[in-house]
């Protein structure tokens, strides 16, 4: 077992086999990465500019991988009082360079009053 290993550094590795003859030769050497998921973002927060409701975050930390997207969920409106959120991914794909960059992403205030949101006026949007 691999133990005091860097986040974000590769090792290399080779394993052989053994039986009661003896040991194998070596396998070819492969790379690993020591990562891991990483830590969650901060709380969003969000605003509204002009006919957008804006959503941001902290980058968090990586644990050794760099962070290859976000999935952004939003409340829809709660006619009974359960909490549903729903992946927006049409105005705020969290796999685009510019939304992984700027832990950013802007969705017209429309959007967010059609299905399956159903946002009113005035109603708080939760991320």
């Amino acid at each position: 077992m691999a133990t005091d290993l860097t986040p974000g550094t590769q090792y290399k590795f080779r394993v052989e086999s053994r039986n009661s003859y003896g040991y194998s030769a070596y396998s070819d050497e492969f790379l690993v990465l020591c990562a891991s998921k990483p830590d969650s973002p901060t709380v969003p927060t969000t605003s509204v500019l002009l006919d957008k409701a804006i959503f941001e975050w902290s980058t968090p930390h990586d644990n050794g991988a760099t962070i290859t997207g976000y999935t952004v969920f939003i409340r829809q409106h709660s006619y009974d009082g359960l909490h549903v959120y729903t992946e927006e991914t049409t105005e705020c794909a969290g796999t685009t360079s510019d939304v992984i960059m700027n832990t950013r992403c802007e969705i017209a205030l429309t959007t967010l009053s059609a299905a399956p949101w159903n946002l009113a006026l005035d109603e708080s949007i939760w991320a």
